[in-house]
């Protein structure tokens, strides 16, 4: 009797551990995919303010430098590529050539000091340079959230737990295929050559440098570059 009481216990212990694990371990990967979802959403809400974004400023630059036809054309193109885009794989295909095209047109745009002396220009400057941070953090986010939901799932006993109710990895946000260059390197030349644009604005000087290309295309420009008060490699006159 008492040996069958213990074996009922063990049981009932074995049961309840079974149980909470389970419960624990699937509320926890749904709230993890529930993060990355909103990570998702979060990358595609700033890709879309910098789409609202680009119009205004093509239209400034054309204002001052109509000849440059050809970027100004690819922007174009590129911005119907996107808006055509049915997913966020789609956007963020599309956002390569555009981050890509918008990168030049920025580097242009240092061969007219009065475009680049024009108050919307400088705001809209600005707001680019904001919404290329909000981007890279966005991604970041939800690249460090794939990470831990796909660890998660793969950790005994959280795989067993996976595998029976269907959780499966998450893709990282990766360089699109046929891509030379490395994920959100156009996005990161906009972002340095942008506020490289505006620190010099308020210094008064005027940034006569040409931006050396890496293989694969993007700037040899670092984060280093930027933090600096004034880069050593790219002289003022």
């Amino acid at each position: 009797m008492k040996k069958g009481l213990v074996v009922a216990v063990v049981v009932v212990i074995l049961g309840l551990v079974i149980y909470f694990l389970t419960v624990g371990n699937y509320n926890r990967f749904v709230t993890m995919r529930e993060e990355i979802s909103n990570s998702q959403a979060e990358i595609a809400n700033q890709l879309q303010r910098r789409f609202e974004l680009i119009p205004n400023l093509v239209e400034t630059v054309k204002g001052f430098a109509a000849q440059e036809r050809t970027i100004i054309e690819e922007i174009a193109t590129a911005r119907t590529q996107y808006a055509g885009a049915q997913d966020l794989a789609g956007k963020l295909e599309a956002d390569a050539a555009l981050a890509g095209a918008l990168a030049r047109l920025l580097v242009v745009v240092e061969n007219y000091p009065d475009l680049k002396s024009n108050q919307t220009f400088i705001r809209l400057m600005d707001e680019l340079a904001g919404t290329e941070n909000r981007i890279a953090v966005a991604r970041k986010r939800y690249n460090d959230s794939v990470k831990e939901y796909n660890a998660a799932i793969r950790r005994f006993p959280g795989n067993l737990i996976a595998r029976q109710f269907g959780f499966e990895a998450a893709p990282y946000l990766e360089a699109p295929t046929g891509s030379e260059k490395p994920p959100g390197s156009s996005s990161r030349s906009i972002l340095i050559i942008s506020k490289l644009y505006l620190r010099l604005t308020s210094w008064g000087q005027v940034l006569h440098c040409n931006i050396p290309g890496r293989a694969g295309g993007g700037s040899n420009l670092t984060s280093d570059t930027v933090s600096d008060p004034m880069p050593q490699h790219c002289p003022l006159y």
